[in-house]
């Protein structure tokens, strides 16, 4: 599973999970990355995805790239990046909904969006995990591949985006209060 590591569930307990869904109606089947801070945790393409993370409680800066165009800065696709701050709280189960779509312009908009009873977009959520595969991600190979390769024209553009996303006010956030008892649907559970 996406950056999980087994342990027993005592240790699990005091953990929290986030579940990024990328759901089979999503407009584009591009490929993105998942962030926590700099660190990629996951990486997929396409629909009808879920990626599951195990993260320490606590705050932290979830983000998502994807392609912005076909130029390159230096040696690395264009990409754009969004984030969302999210206060994780132990033994809660959070989803974010993957989404990435055109606009009428041609540009590209996305994001990292909550699903849960406070943003009142939960009730199609056991439909979507229903359907779901599961990602197996290799964060290490991930690390390899991608960052030593892309990480001196990586760092510069991943930086600019979080400073503007940073200045930003009004952000869309992940709070505990989002957080659910237990894994919603059997299909997305490590």
């Amino acid at each position: 599973y996406s950056s999980i590591a087994r342990s027993d569930r005592s240790e699990t307990a005091k953990l929290s999970h986030v579940v990024f869904v990328r759901r089979a109606a999503a407009a584009i089947p591009m490929p993105y990355q998942l962030y926590d801070g700099e660190e990629m945790i996951s990486a997929g393409s396409g629909r009808d995805l879920c990626h599951v993370y195990q993260a320490s409680p606590g705050m932290h800066t979830l983000g998502l790239s994807f392609l912005s165009g076909m130029g390159t800065t230096g040696n690395i696709p264009n990409l754009r990046f969004r984030f969302i701050e999210a206060e994780l709280a132990p033994g809660k189960v959070y989803y974010l909904s993957v989404n990435i779509g055109d606009t009428f312009l041609g540009g590209f908009v996305g994001g990292l969006q909550p699903v849960s009873p406070r943003y009142g977009n939960d009730q199609d959520l056991p439909k979507w995990l229903s359907t779901c595969h599961v990602v197996k991600f290799d964060a290490a190979a991930a690390k390899r591949d991608w960052v030593e390769r892309y990480g001196t024209d990586f760092k510069p553009m991943f930086d600019e985006a979080y400073r503007e996303w940073h200045d930003q006010e009004g952000k869309v956030h992940l709070s505990p209060a989002d957080g659910f008892d237990g894994f919603v649907a059997a299909a997305a559970s490590p």
